[in-house]
């Protein structure tokens, strides 16, 4: 069976989605928790705010008007950034959207959050 493409991938001719650009794009990269339960005290956003090409920042503190799911798609019972609550480890708790996707990333690492720590509740 021949590939109608196969010529033009492996010699680098082919057109990829990654290809395109597109005008006035831009990208996010999302801040998650470092703790597994607890809440967030504060996240200085201060140094992410200032660095180039970022265009918002948002977090718990800050965040975007998101609406409560009509139906239980997964065990995500609230949209994210709505409260301090802490409840599993890599929960998303902040955005940095920027002209790039380096910037915005970079501007992530920027971030400094501090936690209420609780004790992980788990169970087997």
């Amino acid at each position: 069976m021949n590939r109608v493409d196969g010529v033009l991938k492996v010699t680098g001719g082919a057109a990829y989605v990654a290809d395109n650009q597109v005008a006035g794009l831009a990208y996010g990269y999302l801040v998650t928790t470092t703790i597994a339960r607890g809440t967030v005290s504060s996240m200085d956003v201060v140094d992410a705010q200032r660095s180039p090409g970022v265009l918002a920042v948002y977090s718990v503190f800050n965040p975007l008007k998101l609406f409560a799911y009509t139906q239980a798609q997964n065990d995500e019972t609230r949209p994210p950034l709505q409260d301090t609550v802490v409840r599993y480890y890599g929960q998303a708790i902040g955005l940095v959207v920027a002209e790039t996707f380096e910037q915005a990333r970079d501007a992530a690492g920027l971030i400094r959050t501090l936690y209420s720590e609780l004790p992980p509740a788990t169970s087997f």
